[in-house]
């Protein structure tokens, strides 16, 4: 069985995108985490569980409830294809304990492989996951998400932590994931250009960019003249991607799990 992990307090989406992808020959369940109840009744296959806590938390709460042998993490403004979940099992058997990652495009159009590096400007630098499949196994053995990211940030943290393993970055070539471009519908996105109604910032574009991004790099960069062995540099911060992580990872506990928020800061969805 797959299992896609969703971490959300957007009904319309997660709804969208189970019935995108349900188009599979492949047995599965969606794991959805988050603080927004489902407005109509879901499949037997769909398992919601609520919860207030940040969104890696959530996303962590989903993995360790889920039941599949296979894992499947991806944002709800997703969109799919028909038997996406399919190609991805394939793409996964012939490369046992490897991370495969979707491609993303927008409008139609896809983003160019070098925008996959951990940085962009360095080819040097490891490429970047969209979205994450692999095995249950795999998951637990990497550890999965450090406490101290609050919302992103945390599977690019996950990947590194695979290449580190020795492990690889996979691209499926004919999984596109497409970014939904209706967070606010017609009349609202008409009243934001007229300055009428101001864009609410949530969790993520508040807090979660901002503190998530210097959290990675204090895991992962040092100075340019660090010894440690690196995978380039960029020169214009001058720092140098280590091949190593600087510090352990810092697991979410059993305890008030589903009611806590773990890790340096205490976030909530808003």
């Amino acid at each position: 069985m797959i299992s896609v992990i969703v971490s959300g307090n957007r009904y319309k989406k997660w709804s969208r995108l189970y019935s995108q992808l349900a188009q599979t020959e492949k047995s599965f369940e969606m794991v959805v985490v988050g603080n927004m109840l489902p407005e109509a009744r879901m499949p037997a296959n769909f398992h919601f569980i609520y919860s207030n806590v940040k969104p890696a938390q959530c996303v962590e709460i989903a993995f360790r409830y889920s039941v599949g042998d296979y894992v499947f993490f991806i944002s709800d403004d997703a969109e799919f294809d028909k038997f996406t979940l399919d190609k991805l099992y394939e793409l996964e058997k012939l490369n046992d304990q490897q991370i495969i990652s979707t491609r993303l495009t927008r409008k139609g159009v896809r983003f160019p492989l070098r925008e996959y590096k951990y940085w962009p400007s360095v080819s040097s630098t490891p490429d970047m996951p969209v979205g994450i499949f692999c095995t249950k196994e795999l998951w637990n053995k990497i550890g999965g998400i450090d406490n101290r990211f609050i919302s992103s940030m945390w599977d690019l943290d996950f990947a590194l932590r695979h290449y580190e393993s020795g492990g690889r970055v996979i691209y499926a070539e004919d999984v596109n994931f497409e970014e939904a471009d209706d967070s606010y519908d017609l009349l609202e996105r008409l009243l934001i250009r007229l300055k009428i109604k101001k864009v609410k910032k949530g969790l993520y574009a508040s807090v979660g960019a901002l503190h998530d991004r210097p959290v990675l790099e204090r895991l992962w960069t040092a100075s340019s003249l660090s010894d440690e062995e690196t995978y380039g540099i960029n020169h214009e911060t001058n720092r140098v991607l280590l091949k190593k992580r600087l510090d352990k990872v810092q697991k979410f506990v059993d305890r008030q799990i589903l009611t806590v928020s773990q890790g340096e800061l205490h976030a909530r969805w808003q």
